[in-house]
């Protein structure tokens, strides 16, 4: 899975006990650190503070199997403090073993 993730563009990751465990170069760059950085560190560390409880919420009910939206808009948190709004695409995969969840985030679109 580690050479899909890292020949896609898009911005994926796979988070597991609450932590990332794959992600793309793309979702390290949006995020504003390079994928070493980010590997194997708690996922809470880049979501914003006011969307912390809903998307905890939502993590943890996914691996419970319980209904949870697999598409939402939220925040972010770039590394220099920033706000980035975007759109998660959750659900739960088997990664080495256990249960993850394997996430795709969009950027919305912007207005021309």
């Amino acid at each position: 899975m580690r050479g899909l993730l890292e020949q896609t563009k898009k911005n994926a990751c796979v988070v597991q006990d609450a932590k990332i465990r794959l992600i793309t170069p793309n979702l390290a760059d949006l995020l504003g650190y390079n994928p070493e950085e980010v590997l194997d560190t708690l996922l809470i560390h880049y979501i914003h503070l006011d969307e912390l409880p809903r998307l905890v919420k939502y993590y943890l009910s996914r691996l419970e199997g319980e209904d949870v939206p697999p598409v939402y808009k939220t925040m972010l948190k770039h590394k220099d403090g920033s706000d980035i709004n975007v759109e998660i695409n959750a659900g739960l995969i088997p990664y080495r073993g256990n249960p993850a969840v394997f996430v795709i985030v969009k950027r919305p679109n912007r207005p021309k």
